[in-house]
């Protein structure tokens, strides 16, 4: 989480600050074959899925600059990770074709998209849901915290077959063991989740209140913090050169 914070704040990408603990525990349990696809402009999801720094931020000469978006894509496609400029709706229903892929083809694999756009699901992706519902597709969707009251979403994709649970998106332990649950049942056959995650308290800063808790249990300090602060703008520096 705190890498994530570090690359948010590096990229300049306003989007990801603050969804650090949500993008983190969502992803963190997906296995390498897994597929994801993160929301457009986030790479904080790309960099716990295993992505290089280097592939996410060393810039394009001139030169290079023809070579860049291959290089990325090949990278990308390495990691079972697809970043794309599509829209929200787009994205989703990319993300469904690649999910009813791996049904078919029974490999096991999870699918797990995000979006950032509470709009989509209720108007621009409602065939896309449906399709997802009907055919028990082994697809998470995670829909990225605002300031909005949780409930609404997910009451209403349950009645297409898409069960959704609502969770304090600044609450990485809550959205860790949700993520969890959905990635066993899309796993074993069991079909979709959407996790809508929620700014329940949008005063709490999810990386801190971590930090708090790992802190009480003797797992975290200030020491360990800037240590692993130091190494990592190191590899910031050197992936950006």
């Amino acid at each position: 989480m705190l890498q994530c914070r570090m690359l948010a704040q590096k990229t300049g990408r306003k989007s990801s600050l603050g969804k650090e603990a949500c993008i983190t525990a969502a992803v963190i349990g997906l296995q390498s074959a897994d597929v994801l696809l993160p929301a457009h402009g986030d790479l904080l999801a790309a960099l716990v899925k295993g992505m290089p720094l280097r592939s996410l931020l060393r810039p394009a000469s001139k030169k290079s600059a023809r070579k860049k978006i291959p290089a990325l894509a090949k990278q990308s496609f390495a990691n079972n990770v697809i970043l794309t400029a599509f829209s929200n709706a787009t994205q989703l229903k990319l993300a469904s074709g690649i999910a009813i892929s791996k049904k078919l083809n029974k490999t096991g694999t999870v699918v797990m998209v995000f979006v950032d756009d509470a709009n989509t699901l209720l108007h621009d992706a409602r065939k896309t849901l449906r399709f997802i519902g009907e055919h028990d597709l082994p697809l998470i969707l995670v829909l990225l915290p605002t300031q909005r009251k949780p409930g609404n979403i997910w009451a209403q994709t349950k009645s297409i077959n898409i069960p959704g649970i609502p969770v304090d998106g600044n609450d990485a332990v809550a959205v860790y063991r949700v993520a969890q649950e959905a990635i066993a049942r899309a796993r074993s056959g069991g079909g979709p989740t959407l996790i809508e995650c929620a700014s329940l308290q949008p005063e709490v800063d999810g990386l801190k209140q971590m930090e708090k808790l790992l802190r009480g249990k003797g797992l975290w300090s200030a020491v360990q913090k800037k240590n692993i602060a130091f190494k990592f703008r190191k590899q910031i520096f050197a992936a950006s050169a």
